[in-house]
């Protein structure tokens, strides 16, 4: 069964390698990071139905904005990683 997960850190490590994994697997993964050209690269490598974005999780009001346009494009996500 197919999942939509939240990601964030997807521009290198431990969130890059799950989220290209979790893709791999045929899940949807919504994502963000601090680096806007890893942003663009994961767009322009994976397209819909993902979304990368590029947010600054300790900026609350970014984080409040991209939650609120995540859950007005997407279903709940089945999980969580942060």
């Amino acid at each position: 069964m197919k999942k939509v997960i939240v990601i964030t850190g997807i521009s290198r490590g431990l969130g890059k390698a799950m989220t290209d994994e979790f893709i791999r697997l045929g899940h949807t993964i919504i994502g963000c990071a601090r680096s806007a050209s890893a942003v663009d690269k994961l767009t322009t490598k994976y397209s819909n139905p993902h979304q990368f974005t590029c947010v600054n999780v300790a900026d609350e009001k970014s984080v409040r904005e991209w939650a609120t346009k995540t859950l007005g494009n997407y279903s709940p996500p089945d999980f969580i990683n942060k």
